[in-house]
């Protein structure tokens, strides 16, 4: 069905009818085939301290904080706000931590950001 000017071909039909948004008789969406996609994020560059993998040795420092406070992993992550995968991860060098995220251990360990980082 075509709606316009006296004398004109082809015109539209404007609105929300079953034609659909420009007057034409709507499809069926075709389904998209699914495609495996790569993640946009490159693994962590290896940072070595010392021979030994950066977050590996970050990892041991928050555990050892935790484990002499008595703090479990799932009470660590509540007092800091994250999942207690997350701290697990973090603890086993595995998660890469923002900085966001290693102030909220530091305040929820009760220590420095440097001694968190750096140990004592």
């Amino acid at each position: 069905m075509t709606t316009g000017k006296p004398g004109q071909r082809g015109g539209r039909r404007s609105g929300f009818g079953p034609e659909g948004l420009d007057g034409h008789d709507a499809l069926p969406a075709k389904p998209r085939a699914r495609v495996a996609r790569r993640s946009r994020r490159a693994p962590p560059e290896t940072v070595l301290i010392d021979g030994e993998n950066a977050l590996e040795v970050l990892g041991r420092r928050v555990n050892q904080l935790r484990v002499a406070q008595d703090v479990s992993q799932e009470e660590l992550a509540d007092l800091a706000g994250l999942d207690r995968t997350y701290v697990s991860g973090i603890e086993r060098g595995v998660r890469n931590p923002t900085l966001l995220v290693l102030l909220r251990l530091a305040r929820s360990l009760d220590v420095r950001l440097d001694d968190l980082v750096q140990g004592s």
